[in-house]
């Protein structure tokens, strides 16, 4: 009679590394509302990078919020507020947050956009 295992093997997963960009709000809100973090915590840097002319920094600088300014003031334009979650910025957000709840907040975002898109184009269409 054959002898059968019942060991269990699991998955785990770690998040490495994290970019995303959001469009239609402002680099303060995504900080307050989509990262949930205080904007007090962050440190405005010299200058930008690909392509933003503005960034701050969270904690030991291993999270970076990317954005546009005009004349000194934020501005949401075309090309949106860029974060970047380094493999270390994960480990520090995750010590206070929760990384998949994020992932989650920016689908429900995707999908929402999604669905407002439908029902304008809906709209735009006579039958």
């Amino acid at each position: 009679m054959p002898v059968t295992s019942t060991i269990k093997q699991t998955l785990q997963t770690s998040i490495d590394w994290l970019e995303f960009t959001i469009f239609q709000l402002s680099y303060e809100d995504v900080i307050e509302r989509i990262l949930q973090l205080k904007i007090e915590d962050f440190a405005d840097l010299s200058k930008g990078k690909f392509g933003y002319n503005a960034q701050t920094k969270w904690g030991n600088g291993n999270l970076f919020v990317l954005f546009n300014q005009v004349d000194d003031e934020p501005c949401i334009n075309h090309m949106g507020v860029h974060v970047i979650l380094s493999g270390t910025g994960c480990r520090a957000y995750e010590s206070q947050k929760s990384l998949y709840t994020l992932i989650n907040v920016l689908v429900a975002l995707e999908n929402q956009d999604k669905k407002e898109q439908v029902q304008n184009h809906q709209k735009k269409t006579p039958f």
